[in-house]
């Protein structure tokens, strides 16, 4: 990346801090980079990743998804990390399940919630 010639201008400290930011900002391309390799184009995948950015992924063919998520304490109580795999099986139905047990909270004909309890 070419710098701007008034850059030479900049106290030390600014300029130190602009290289800094051009590293972190040469990383993070690398990072994505390596994602975007390992994953699948949403059109070749029955499981997107953000489906609704502009750098949406597909996870391929049958993945297996686990989300991590604070399990629903009463107040007070220490909520310890709670998971929930998520599927679609071979007849094509979204089959969730949890560590521990799930409460299904319906919200609309086409939304649930999922509440992991311990």
């Amino acid at each position: 990346m070419d710098t701007d010639p008034r850059e030479g201008k900049l106290p030390v400290w600014a300029r130190r801090e602009l290289d800094r930011l051009r590293m972190r900002l040469a990383e993070t391309r690398a990072e994505l980079d390596a994602v975007r390799r390992y994953a699948a184009a949403p059109d070749d995948s029955d499981a997107i990743l953000n489906p609704y950015s502009d750098y949406a992924a597909g996870l391929g063919w049958d993945p297996t998804v686990r989300f991590k998520m604070a399990a629903a304490v009463a107040p007070g109580e220490r909520a310890d990390v709670a998971w929930v795999n998520v599927h679609v099986d071979r007849y094509h139905r979204l089959e969730i399940m949890g560590g521990d047990s799930l409460i299904v909270l319906p919200v609309s004909t086409n939304l649930v919630r999922i509440e992991v309890r311990q």
